[in-house]
């Protein structure tokens, strides 16, 4: 695969995953299997490998899980609750070893062993969540939501058995030295088999819809705005961590919780070789159907704490934990017809409609065929008989097509050459719809995206949506100025897409000038109200004043993903400076490739007089956290081999504290490390005045 295709499938693969994550944690409705749904991820880290200067901001490796929903109020996590990478063989398991050990520059055969042994246990299916505990009591209960940030469901996590509501008065945190003020515990909120059928067929007596598995009902019954209905649906709760660096092990960690009364996994142990973690996995393996709840893997875990902080977090996953996921069910459906999706960038993709088939608990109508190179290298036609799987137990994947079944009258696909959103040609060179906020989906995409960046609660997909096609809003300025016209009931022509989008004909361009608005207030329209547009009003205001990252963040600029907008942010004092960058400027940006560089240049310029206005109505600062950070403001070039610990490291550390990292020494620069033979880096640094420290002066400048 090319660089322009391999953009194209990582955008592709971005939308496809966040609509996952939509379906799978906010709404407990996933379309397609845990087995298809890591599938995607993992063709999305495969792409990413490969071609790292196309990492997208919006990538799927940066984000855990989906934004909290409107109902609950948001709970900030202290410390991120972070999603695992998955592994399906031995031979994977092996490389993710060998990325921790090259990480701390251990040896790889010294990772899994006597001294360094994994902790080893199932990996529930269920709803990842956080339980603060304040001088013994239950004050708080949260939802993982994007990792961040959760919903708080406190009086919900009150109805889950085998959460205590009180711990012991001494427990053993107190053998550390530590009162107990402030604990929190993390788990996994899950139903067992059997009360899931007990729920099902209740369901079917009351003749109420049924729950796809124990996970969604799981989901589901947490989020009740009804603490009844969840005390009714027997959620149980299964503890595995405890946010707190005086732990020396895993196992110490467990104990604890079992003596303060919660109920963890079982079996887990400890393993010292490869071969006892073969031997676990097969164990549970061939025990699965015994177990009286779901699982869809086991999970290890590396056992010293110490060592565990020391290998920190890349993207969203861990370096020291890994799931390893049992293998994926496949089945036979049919192909009903190809769709096209136009994504925010004017992508097109096409989209499988199938037969609904059952796949691992979980019913799926849809698989992504990602683009017209895979749809060639399958040879899928409209009516093939197909093999779907969905990996993992999630993404639903067409893995071949059954091509002894195909049928005389099976259609082949044709790419179409206009945007099926707006009628408008397709740039021959990729494919692309061009666009931009005229086009309707684009637009949709692209303001959806901003929004849900912002947090702007009341504005859903349906509501931008109708606020688009009424002319209420066209592009991202015409949400803060959406209260003033709203009030003076003046909606000009000149700044709104149309109402009613003209059929594509030879008379389009005639057509596509006449634009007919909505002219009443936006409280007077079905659906709306005066309290729902006094919330969103209000909701578009607390919005005004945001952090300069996550203003990068909501534009949707291309390979510019959380992780890349926080990078930007602490690289540049405002956004007029990253509006004004080069290429150049980009580039000596450690983790900024060219393909990366290029694409944010290219669109700031394209969208710069849209971004200018938008300043005009937004009040940009810097994340206060950051300032309270050791390094904040420093920036820290790494140069030559090291001894106690590897650049990547170093650098890992120096992000963490707040630092920039570059990867050449300019005036900017604050600090350079030195390693041995550093090179021209620490020539440069000498001969500009740039403080220089040694491996030994870095070291206890951490202490």
């Amino acid at each position: 695969m090319d660089i322009a295709n391999a953009a194209k499938e990582l955008e592709r693969l971005a939308k496809e995953i966040a609509r996952h994550d939509h379906l799978y944690y906010n709404l407990a409705q996933p379309e397609i299997s845990d087995h298809e749904y890591d599938e995607l991820r993992r063709t999305n880290t495969a792409l990413e490998n490969e071609y790292p200067d196309l990492i997208r901001h919006d990538s799927p490796s940066r984000r855990i899980g989906a934004l909290p929903q409107v109902d609950f109020q948001k709970a900030k996590h202290e410390k991120p609750m972070i999603s695992l990478e998955d592994v399906f063989s031995d031979e994977e398991l092996c490389s993710f070893f060998e990325k921790g050990s090259r990480f701390i520059n251990i040896p790889g055969e010294q990772f899994v062993c006597t001294q360094r042994s994994m902790w080893a246990e199932l990996k529930i299916d269920g709803l990842s969540a956080s339980l603060i505990y304040v001088n013994g009591v239950l004050t708080r209960g949260a939802t993982r939501g994007d990792g961040s940030t959760g919903e708080d469901v406190t009086q919900n996590i009150k109805m889950v058995r085998d959460v205590p509501f009180l711990l012991p008065a001494h427990p053993p945190l107190e053998q550390h030295g530590k009162p107990n003020q402030r604990i929190e515990v993390r788990g996994e909120v899950y139903m067992t088999k059997e009360d899931f059928a007990y729920l099902n067929k209740s369901q079917t007596e009351k003749r109420e819809h049924l729950f796809a598995n124990p996970r969604n009902a799981a989901s589901g019954s947490l989020r009740q705005l009804d603490a009844s209905v969840t005390q009714a649906r027997r959620l149980r709760f299964l503890a595995y961590d405890v946010v707190d660096d005086c732990f020396e092990t895993q196992e110490s960690v467990v104990d604890y919780l079992n003596r303060c009364g919660f109920v963890t996994v079982f079996p887990a142990r400890l393993c010292c070789s490869m071969q006892e973690l073969s031997d676990y996995y097969h164990y549970v393996e061939a025990a699965r159907e015994q177990i009286p709840y779901d699982i869809d893997g086991v999970v290890y875990k590396v056992n010293d704490r110490k060592l565990q902080s020391r290998l920190g977090i890349i993207g969203r996953a861990p370096r020291h934990s890994v799931a390893h996921k049992f293998k994926a069910e496949q089945v036979e459906t049919k192909i009903l017809d190809i769709s096209i999706q136009v994504g925010r960038t004017g992508t097109l993709t096409p989209v499988a409609e199938l037969t609904p088939v059952n796949v691992g608990g979980a019913v799926v109508s849809r698989a992504t065929l990602h683009n017209a190179d895979e749809i060639a290298r399958l040879d899928a036609r409209i009516g093939d008989t197909v093999i779907l799987q969905r990996a993992g137990d999630v993404i639903p994947k067409i893995v071949n097509v059954v091509t002894e079944k195909r049928l005389p009258d099976a259609l082949l696909f044709t790419f179409p050459t206009q945007c099926p959103s707006c009628g408008r040609n397709l740039n021959p060179q990729d494919n692309r719809c061009l666009a931009g906020f005229e086009c309707k989906a684009q637009a949709i995409e692209r303001l959806s995206h901003f929004v849900n960046a912002l947090e702007i609660d009341g504005l859903g997909g349906r509501n931008i949506e109708f606020l688009y096609d009424t002319g209420r809003v066209h592009d991202f300025v015409d949400i803060f100025t959406l209260q003033q016209r709203n009030e003076k009931n003046d909606l000009r022509g000149d700044l709104f897409a149309p109402a009613v989008i003209a059929t594509p004909s030879a008379d389009s361009e005639k057509n596509s000038s006449k634009r007919i608005f909505n002219m009443h207030p936006l409280e007077n329209e079905n659906g709306w109200g005066s309290v729902s547009v006094k919330n969103l009003f209000k909701a578009i205001e607390a919005c005004r004043s945001v952090p300069l990252d996550k203003f990068i963040y909501s534009l949707g600029i291309p390979q510019v993903g959380k992780q890349m907008a926080t990078l930007l942010s602490k690289n540049f004092n405002n956004f007029t400076e990253l509006l004004d960058c080069s290429v150049d400027r980009l580039l000596h940006i450690d983790g900024i490739g060219t393909i990366t560089a290029e694409g944010i240049v290219d669109y700031l310029s394209e969208q710069r007089n849209v971004f200018t206005q938008l300043l005009e109505h937004v009040a940009l600062c810097q994340d206060t956290h950051e300032a309270k950070l050791l390094l904040s403001g420093q920036q820290i070039v790494f140069t030559g081999r090291f001894v106690e610990f590897t650049r990547n490291e170093g650098k890992a550390q120096a992000i963490r504290l707040g630092a920039q990292i570059a990867s050449v020494v300019s005036k900017s620069t604050t600090l350079v490390v030195v390693g041995k033979e550093p090179g021209i880096n620490k020539n440069k640094a000498v001969q500009l005045g740039i403080k220089v420290a040694s491996e030994e002066d870095w070291l206890n400048m951490l202490m």
